[in-house]
């Protein structure tokens, strides 16, 4: 059993120093060099150490009674002070001469051990098989196992091979180089041996779909709590940075209105472009504080874990995706691009830049998913795990929040729908690539055990929480939610 860590008391001091180790490190001590020694400062050599131990001996005989020489039989060997290189041979231009030829004639690089080819094997087909059972089940006196049968059939679907191939196969040396690439050679499947004994494959246990549904519904769940709170904080960083430009707003559950038009004299082309930009950039930080603080130096428990893991993936999304959506859509993220007048060809590529990169930053997301116990787990079935997890819940999740912004009043901004729908269609390159690493393993419990299962009580809670956030969404910002953000300071001499 492995010995338990010693469990302390999480205080203050314990979260800084996850946050800041650096100002935690310990400094290395500093040595003087010798060179800069004080002038009483004497340092010994090999030979005063050597001198200073003979001393010590002496002084030690003196004062002991004198021993007697060791006496050495014809048997034992005296001890002779051999210093090493005093008897070694000179080599012999003969010698030399021989190891070069060697060196030469790539002798090292020669097989060492005899292939099995001229081995000889002898096999057993299906009718020999079926004529020994039936005479051993007949006369086990008729059937001599003993005898030989001159019967070669290479059997190349089974590979079942001797201890002896094994051993040579162990002992036998890979010599990796620059030039093995090309000199690769099909490695030669050595014959297989029938037996009696049928080999069979055991079959895996299927894993029952109706398994997956807890997880699937858990996951949906909280992937719409994430996403309608990075939706939030999105709008509402679009919203404060608008009322520095003294613009009020209005948030709806499909868009944010502004009042004033299109056709103000309070836009400007700087305005714009923070107003745009300030909802993808606070995405963006978002999702860095998520991934690099929350998952990575605390450890919440299995449901907040992957709750986490949303937030962290709708934020990128509201970055990476919000671009390609603008760029399509020419809304949100995309009056920057429109903006900077930025030309149709830089947007495809900025476009195909981004995509990869939210396929890159989420190919290890697996890593920090909670690794649950039962038959729905990473371990039993690695493909079931992150589709229950990550792709059903992203596309179920997904299509709800489409439609959830589907409304009969014509917007301010054309394309709005579009925009929010590309946006959320570029989380698929975020959920599907993990399918694909299967190096990674998800997140353990204090790196050694898996987090209990979840109960049924709590995914009702987590589901219920998504349907009631959903209707306030809804209902509650259908008729709008008035905001501007007023800062006075006034400060002078009264009169």
């Amino acid at each position: 059993m492995p010995r338990h860590k010693r469990r302390h008391r999480k205080d203050l001091k314990y979260w800084v120093k996850k946050l800041f180790p650096f100002v935690f490190q310990r400094r290395r001590p500093s040595f003087q060099p010798f060179e800069k020694a004080p002038a009483e400062a004497k340092f010994l050599t090999l030979e005063d150490i050597k001198a200073a131990r003979a001393e010590a001996f002496e002084r030690d005989q003196e004062a002991t009674e004198p021993v007697s020489p060791p006496v050495f039989e014809d048997t034992q060997r005296p001890q002779l002070n051999f210093k090493p290189g005093q008897n070694r041979k000179k080599k012999s231009a003969t010698s030399r001469l021989k190891r070069v030829l060697k060196k030469i004639s790539f002798n090292s690089f020669k097989k060492k051990y005899k292939s099995s080819s001229a081995e000889k094997y002898h096999f057993l087909t299906p009718e020999d098989i079926k004529r020994a059972k039936e005479a051993n089940d007949t006369d086990t006196s008729t059937w001599h196992p003993e005898v030989e049968i001159d019967i070669s059939v290479e059997r190349p679907e089974l590979d079942i091979r001797t201890s002896t191939s094994r051993k040579r196969k162990h002992l036998r040396k890979k010599r990796r180089g620059f030039f093995s690439f090309f000199n690769k050679k099909k490695k030669r499947r050595e014959p297989s041996i029938l037996s009696s004994l049928e080999f069979t494959i055991p079959e895996q246990e299927r894993i029952p779909v109706a398994s997956y549904i807890r997880p699937v519904l858990n996951s949906t769940a909280l992937f719409i709590v994430a996403y309608l709170v990075s939706w939030f904080i999105y709008q509402f960083a679009v919203m404060v940075t608008a009322s520095f430009s003294k613009i009020d707003s209005v948030l709806y559950y499909y868009e944010v209105m502004f009042p004033i038009g299109n056709y103000s004299p309070k836009w400007n082309q700087t305005n714009i472009i923070f107003i745009t930009l300030s909802g993808p950039m606070i995405s963006l930080i978002m999702a860095i504080f998520y991934r690099f603080v929350v998952l990575r130096k605390f450890h919440p428990g299995a449901q907040m874990r992957q709750f986490f893991v949303w937030l962290y993936l709708n934020s990128m999304m509201l970055f990476f995706g919000a671009f390609v959506g603008g760029a399509i859509t020419r809304q949100g993220f995309g009056y920057v691009v429109d903006w900077l007048y930025m030309n149709i060809a830089f947007r495809i590529l900025f476009s195909l830049i981004f995509l990869m990169l939210i396929g890159w930053i989420s190919w290890k997301v697996v890593s920090y998913l909670p690794e649950t116990v039962g038959k729905e787990s990473y371990k039993n079935n690695r493909n079931g795990y992150i589709i229950s997890r990550l792709i059903i819940p992203w596309f179920i999740g997904g299509g709800l929040m489409v439609l959830m912004k589907l409304s009969p009043v014509i917007p301010q901004h054309e394309n709005i729908f579009n925009y929010d729908a590309f946006t959320l269609a570029t989380l698929m390159f975020a959920v599907v690539p993990p399918l694909f690493n299967t190096k990674v393993k998800p997140h353990l419990l204090q790196n050694r055990k898996s987090y209990p299962r979840t109960h049924r009580t709590t995914i009702a809670a987590w589901i219920i929480i998504a349907i009631a956030l959903v209707l306030l969404v809804r209902v509650g910002l259908s008729y709008g939610m008035y905001f501007m953000f007023n800062i006075s300071l006034d400060i002078g001499r009264y009169h």
